[in-house]
């Protein structure tokens, strides 16, 4: 007998080895943009009394933190890049099994696209669910989504997409962090608008599937007891061009379901907030979320909030803080910088070269920056560069961010 168990032992003993190194070794190599996304979403999920969804147009626009901070309400930006309205439908569903939300809003911007998959974005959902655990509902969204076994094996298992990417393993595969903004992704950067071309594209149905999809959205929502909101966002492309002209109170109406359209509102300043074609800016975005806060407080839409840890909510704040110091150096210049000026977080020390006359872009914000109590705009610079950015912690502390911009035509 014992000449049977001895084998039958050693092999039960190298397969739980093997699965202690597999499990060691899959997170090391997956891509960690699901992870940085979706970390404090799963390890809190009961935090959450609003869901923003969507594409990018969320994504860029909603910040979470800030809802919390001005308005106290607890909310989390589940939003995607490309994310058509079948797919925005499966992130909600999988989401509810992990939380329970008092409300939804979702941008509506890609209800023009009639496909399950946005045309040649078939990998973008894996920032969604590459960090869901596996589950009914996410096998039934992977078979529903993706027509090729192996697309839907590498979304269900997807050691077998990234076990290659020894070779590319950074830093932050070893040790990742969670972006701190609440699944918000800032766009700091600058966008000159064009003026608008005076035509307007004829009303038109929206498209079949997202149609079919935003109700199966409001009766999951139904079910659920959850208030539904659908919005529409300001971007640039809409101010120049009217393009994708739905005809959206008419699909709303029919679905009974709530819609809020921003693209004409006044909240904003497009040419000043757009950080490009198709998203606002950190400014813009900030407005918008602003708003979101009023109105969901001004319709009594979350009345009763669930017990919060405040402690939590306190500690993210000041990593959220640390997290939006560490995107002013990537800005791609001058512009991008003072994209995110009517941050209260910080205080922005501007010094402009004695005699030089701020131009385009820059000249619009330098100008909506002068009400700002952040901002401290001084004309009496003497050295050769432009302007100097210095920016400073509000709460007190040293410039964490100094440099000078030379500015070209092009940079305007």
């Amino acid at each position: 007998m014992k000449k049977y168990l001895y084998p039958i032992t050693e092999t039960l003993l190298t397969l739980m080895i093997f699965a202690l190194i597999m499990s060691a070794l899959i997170p090391l190599v997956e891509n960690k943009q699901s992870y940085t996304k979706y970390k404090a979403f799963y390890d809190t999920p009961e935090e959450y009394d609003v869901l923003f969804c969507g594409d990018s147009h969320m994504m860029n626009t909603a910040y979470t933190m800030e809802l919390w901070k001005n308005h106290g309400i607890r909310a989390y930006n589940i939003a995607n890049s490309a994310e058509s309205m079948p797919v925005t439908y499966y992130v909600i569903k999988n989401a509810l099994d992990h939380c329970d939300p008092k409300v939804i809003v979702i941008d509506t911007f890609f209800t023009y696209n009639n496909r399950i998959m946005t045309a040649g974005k078939e990998m973008l959902p894996h920032q969604y669910f590459d960090m869901l655990p596996l589950s009914k509902n996410k096998i039934e969204a992977v078979n529903c989504l993706f027509d090729s076994r192996e697309t839907r094996f590498g979304y269900l298992f997807d050691f077998s997409l990234y076990h290659s990417r020894w070779n590319e393993l950074e830093r932050g595969d070893f040790f990742p962090e969670y972006n701190g903004f609440g699944g918000a992704e800032p766009l700091l950067a600058s966008y000159t608008v064009k003026p608008p071309s005076g035509k307007m594209s004829k009303k038109h149905d929206m498209a079949k599937r997202p149609e079919e999809y935003l109700g199966k959205i409001k009766s999951l929502c139904d079910e659920k007891g959850i208030k539904l909101i659908c919005v529409m966002n300001p971007y640039a492309m809409w101010f120049e061009n009217k393009t994708g002209n739905v005809d959206f109170e008419k699909t709303f109406s029919k679905l009974g379901i709530e819609f809020i359209d921003l693209r004409e509102s006044d909240l904003v300043d497009i040419y000043a907030d757009s950080g490009d074609v198709a998203h606002l800016n950190m400014t813009g975005a900030r407005k918008i979320t602003d708003f979101y806060g009023k109105y969901l407080t001004e319709h009594s839409y979350v009345p009763d909030p669930a017990p919060c840890d405040e402690a939590l909510w306190n500690k993210n704040y000041e990593y959220y803080i640390e997290k939006k110091k560490a995107v002013f150096p990537m800005a791609a210049d001058c512009a991008g910088v003072l994209s995110d000026l009517n941050d209260p977080d910080f205080i922005f020390d501007l010094t402009l070269r004695k005699g030089y006359v701020p131009e385009g872009t820059i000249a619009l914000m330098l100008d909506n920056a002068r009400s700002f109590d952040n901002v401290n705009i001084s004309a009496e610079g003497e050295a050769d560069d432009d302007i100097l950015v210095r920016i400073r912690p509000a709460s007190g502390g040293d410039y964490f961010f100094e440099k000078s911009y030379r500015l070209s035509p092009s940079s305007l």
